[in-house]
């Protein structure tokens, strides 16, 4: 926010060590729109945690954009030793937040591993169908959403196509997850995309494909492909944690195979009806 000739840059939940930082980006925008010529921070860890970046900014960055950079805990002013590289007592500050940053990543994933091997569910939110119980971190049956889950795969073990099953669920206006999900205020962040109020053939594939719905708790099933980086990619099958048993089933294994199995059947005679 703006007051008088101050500007404050805050980046809350994004990592230290990543500079794809949406507060960060337009701090710079402002120092090229020459609206900045210093930068005041707390410590050096305030402002990133990869030394090689940091001090790429301090050394050669700044200066050239004439920015004067100061760090109240580490007694740094850049305008004392204009003209010179940084300090060597400040490099090392920087390679130890990187340092400490790191340690305390690698601390949390093992912490997280213990909860997973343990048959909790690591992530913010319960699978459609679930609600996560926040003190045991275990998934419990959704009153509202269980029901859907359940039509879903009994009109599947019926004979009914995925294209089919989202026509009739379409046509009985029943809710998305993601519909259900901002009419519940679950996930703020899908009230800045576009609603999705019409069920698609991906939802039902997802969770016609979900064994968390036989009582098998998943975590690491998904990646992020940098530290602080939004996207995420699919993990390798040896880093996915599967616990059976851990909560109360939507649908029977039974149910879950025979619905596999016709899937299968289903995509075979697709083929053979169309050779191209």
């Amino acid at each position: 926010f703006l007051n008088s000739n101050k500007f404050y840059y805050a980046d809350d939940g994004y990592v230290g060590t990543n500079f794809e930082r949406p507060a960060f980006k337009l701090l710079i925008e402002d120092i090229r729109n020459k609206k900045i010529n210093c930068i005041i921070v707390k410590d050096l860890s305030r402002f990133g945690r990869d030394y090689i970046e940091v001090n790429n900014y301090l050394d050669k960055v700044f200066p050239i954009l004439n920015v004067r950079f100061i760090s109240i805990n580490d007694n740094y002013d850049s305008i004392k030793n204009k003209n010179c590289t940084v300090d060597l007592d400040i490099s090392f500050k920087n390679i130890l937040y990187s340092y400490y940053s790191k340690d305390l990543s690698k601390k949390v994933k093992s912490g997280l591993i213990s909860k997973a091997k343990e048959g909790k569910n690591i992530a913010s939110f319960g699978v459609f169908g679930y609600t996560r119980n926040k003190e045991t971190k275990k998934l419990e049956i959704n009153p509202e959403t269980a029901p859907i889950v359940e039509m879903i795969f009994n009109l599947v073990e019926n004979g009914h196509t995925r294209s089919e099953v989202c026509k009739i669920l379409n046509a009985q206006n029943i809710p998305t997850k993601s519909e259900y999900n901002i009419k519940n205020g679950i996930r703020k962040s899908y009230v800045r995309k576009v609603e999705n109020k019409v069920w698609k053939i991906i939802d039902i594939h997802r969770i016609l494909n979900d064994e968390t719905y036989i009582g098998t708790t998943i975590n690491f099933k998904m990646k992020t492909i940098k530290p602080g980086c939004s996207k995420r990619m699919k993990n390798y099958e040896r880093d996915i944690i599967k616990i059976e048993n851990t909560h109360e089933p939507i649908v029977s294994k039974e149910t879950f195979e025979r619905v596999k199995a016709k899937k299968r059947t289903q995509k075979r005679n697709n083929i053979s009806k169309n050779i191209f």
